[in-house]
């Protein structure tokens, strides 16, 4: 698998393990403008309220982990980010991420939040 350029960080390989990193501003019930998806070699929509689905552009054999986290939100926010579906990674690469309002159900999230999030992965390439 390629290395893929990262936001903010650079991919990096250690021990077959490729780490890779992107980020994304929520558009409210829409997916993503693409100038406001930070990386390279993935894509993101809106399938339902609170749900985004990520695309990668190649596919995957492994993964090691994967995690999600909101950033740009007021400090005693209770708002969150966080993986949902893995099952489709390593058949079709993708996963979901969810975002939940304060109340802690599933929402659109619309005021800028920008989600983040990194996968660690065996290394193909």
């Amino acid at each position: 698998m390629p290395l893929r350029n990262t936001f903010p960080d650079q991919g990096c390989k250690t021990g077959g393990l490729a780490y890779l990193r992107g980020a994304f501003v929520v558009n409210g019930a829409s997916a993503p403008t693409d100038a406001n998806v930070f990386g390279d070699g993935f894509t993101v929509s809106a399938p339902s309220t609170g749900v985004y689905t990520v695309t990668l552009s190649d596919g995957l054999q492994k993964y090691a982990f994967a995690q999600a986290w909101l950033s740009e939100i007021g400090a005693n926010s209770t708002k969150r980010a966080y993986i949902g579906t893995k099952a489709t990674l390593l058949t079709a690469g993708t996963f979901t991420i969810h975002t939940q309002s304060t109340a802690g159900t599933d929402a659109n999230l619309s005021s800028g939040e920008v989600v983040e999030f990194e996968l660690a992965v065996q290394n193909m390439g």
